[in-house]
């Protein structure tokens, strides 16, 4: 993007932002063989405030007269932080996304695919900006492992704090949540909640600290993903 040569500070900070995005999906292991950055692409210009994206599926199938199709584009978004402000007159910074439910359902209609059971996901938890590309790495793994991982982002105005993210991992029936804070990273450890025993443990502990104890595990970064993948189902005890 250097080479580019742009001097409008606007323009250089939506660069950044890009390339801050680039660094992000990169430590997830997306490559340029999944993601295409295109400065072509304009979405809504008096609504959308920042980055845009649309997810396309190159899903090909064979239509009645057995022509090669796609259904192309079945997402798309991005970021909007003046609509709040319009609607309620408060600042909120926002982004979001909608899916093509039809073009979704069709595509799944024709390259026979099974509606998958929803189920929670394994929450990471987020606490410092600094390790954003090693929680992405942790989601990168469990998800590469096939257990469905998602790092928490709903952190405006105080929900960063971690009562606000095991709240948000309950309402998504999240089993387990990857705690990993600067102290931990520097020991090479990493903190894992089961909120399912924790559940099931609930009124039988009184006791702060054994409850925690019985909850909370500390395991080393590289033996992460085998312990999760063993207590993802367990027995609870």
């Amino acid at each position: 993007m250097d080479g580019l040569g742009l001097q409008n500070p606007i323009a250089r900070e939506g660069i950044a932002e890009l390339e801050k995005i680039d660094a992000l999906l990169s430590a997830q292991g997306f490559g340029s063989e999944r993601v295409m950055f295109d400065l072509s692409l304009v979405r809504g210009m008096a609504y959308y405030t920042g980055p845009v994206f649309e997810v396309e599926s190159l899903q090909t199938f064979k239509d009645a007269k057995g022509r090669e199709r796609k259904v192309g584009s079945i997402c798309g978004g991005g970021r909007y932080d003046g609509l709040v402000e319009q609607l309620l007159n408060i600042q909120v910074p926002a982004t979001g996304a909608s899916i093509g439910v039809d073009r979704l359902a069709e595509l799944l209609r024709l390259t026979q695919q099974q509606y998958a059971e929803a189920t929670g996901p394994v929450l990471i938890a987020y606490f410092d900006d600094e390790l954003a590309g090693e929680y992405q790495n942790i989601a990168r793994d469990l998800r590469r492992a096939g257990i469905p991982a998602e790092v928490y982002y709903g952190f405006y105005k105080g929900f960063r704090k971690l009562k606000k993210q095991l709240k948000y991992a309950d309402e998504k029936n999240c089993p387990l949540v990857v705690l990993l804070g600067s102290d931990e990273a520097a020991q090479g450890i990493v903190t894992v909640k089961n909120l399912r025993l924790g559940a099931h443990l609930a009124g039988q502990i009184e006791d702060k600290r054994e409850f925690n104890r019985r909850v909370q595990t500390q395991v080393p970064r590289q033996e992460l993903v085998a312990f999760i993948r063993e207590n993802w189902n367990a027995p609870l005890e």
